[in-house]
């Protein structure tokens, strides 16, 4: 968890982070791992990934960003900086992450927020998929795929087997869609189910 009153305080105290002209925040030291040190590093690692998303046609989901034009324009700084300034918005954070507004257009300040990674996934559900995730309810025998922000699972032949694989129980897949709108959280990280025929026309 990111608490604002820590985070600030980190901010003054290192000599790593400097206030511009207009108030915002620069950082200007290495990435590091420890402490607060690692919001810089998170920070480098989603500059990373919207690279990956958007240059790299190899990875899963470059057919929904560099596929369809979608660019990183900011530099890994410039990013870092905003970053930060997105952090300071709330008094605490469990698990951020960087979403564009609507989900179309590039990577840049002024069309990307900082969101909790659950609000940023029911945001993603569309009404289409919505009805994705019904038929998945009612059709167990259907292969399905839990799609995250950076790594998709599956396919598996069953909701059932799903949830063997995943080392849950294998009532998991539907207790997710009818407690959860079909998010599955693995390992702290969240996941939309949805079926394997449906797979290749999911938009994020």
């Amino acid at each position: 968890m990111i608490i604002k009153e820590d985070l600030l305080r980190y901010l003054r105290s290192s000599p790593n982070w400097q206030l511009d002209e207009v108030g915002s925040w620069k950082y200007h030291g290495t990435l590091k791992q420890k402490g607060m040190d690692r919001i810089p590093l998170k920070a480098y690692i989603s500059w990373l990934n919207q690279y990956q998303r958007c240059y790299n046609k190899k990875h899963h989901a470059y057919k929904w960003y560099g596929a369809k034009g979608i660019e990183r324009e900011w530099g890994s700084r410039e990013f870092t900086g905003w970053y930060v300034d997105q952090l300071l918005s709330r008094d605490s954070w469990d698990s951020p992450v960087v979403s564009r507004f609507g989900d179309v257009g590039n990577y840049r300040k002024g069309n990307c927020s900082v969101r909790e990674r659950s609000e940023n996934a029911s945001l993603h559900i569309s009404d289409d998929q919505k009805k994705i995730v019904s038929k998945i309810g009612k059709d167990n025998g259907q292969a399905i795929y839990l799609v995250g922000e950076n790594e998709t699972l599956g396919p598996y032949p069953s909701k059932v087997e799903a949830g063997r694989q995943l080392k849950k129980y294998d009532g998991f897949i539907n207790s997710c869609i009818q407690r959860r709108s079909s998010l599955a959280r693995i390992k702290g990280r969240e996941y939309k189910i949805i079926s394997k025929t449906e797979f290749d026309n999911l938009q994020l």
